[in-house]
């Protein structure tokens, strides 16, 4: 274990340091996670799309990076979970990008995280709810990686 020498400072500023440095891991993680399983794909063009759902609707749509929102770039990029507008149903702020579901029996997408309405919080996704696959620990077991 490597020992850090931050000479006169406080239990307190050492813990506040410790927890930063954590929550800067896990943001990394989870930014790392969500580009890794975004459901993006390559175009004939050599453009890249990502899958949005709509919570109100269920509709899928496609848009194309270059077409996201600045907003939605910035945020997403600094680990923030973020909501487009649905162009379908026009309602503000309630897409989330998709991922497919690895398992092939199942195939579906569904959104990265959500609205839960009930907590007033915003949730990870972290297995498919419509077979209950957890996608990378289905990569691990089919895809060696």
């Amino acid at each position: 274990m490597v020992a850090l020498d931050l000479g006169g400072w406080s239990d307190k500023r050492k813990t506040i340091l410790i927890v930063a440095a954590l929550a800067a891991i896990v943001v990394f993680a989870v930014v790392a996670v969500i580009i890794s399983l975004s459901g993006s794909r390559k175009m004939s063009e050599g453009w890249e799309e990502v899958h949005f759902l709509c919570q109100e609707t269920g509709e899928r749509f496609l848009v194309k990076y270059p077409e996201l929102p600045r907003e939605y770039v910035e945020k997403s990029a600094a680990g923030q979970m973020v909501f487009l507008d649905c162009p379908k149903c026009g309602k503000k702020s309630c897409a989330a990008p998709a991922i497919r579901c690895p398992n092939p029996e199942c195939g579906k997408y569904y959104p990265r995280y959500y609205r839960d309405a009930a907590a007033g919080e915003v949730r990870l996704n972290v297995r498919c709810p419509h077979c209950r696959t957890v996608p990378h620990k289905w990569h691990r077991e089919h895809k060696g990686g």
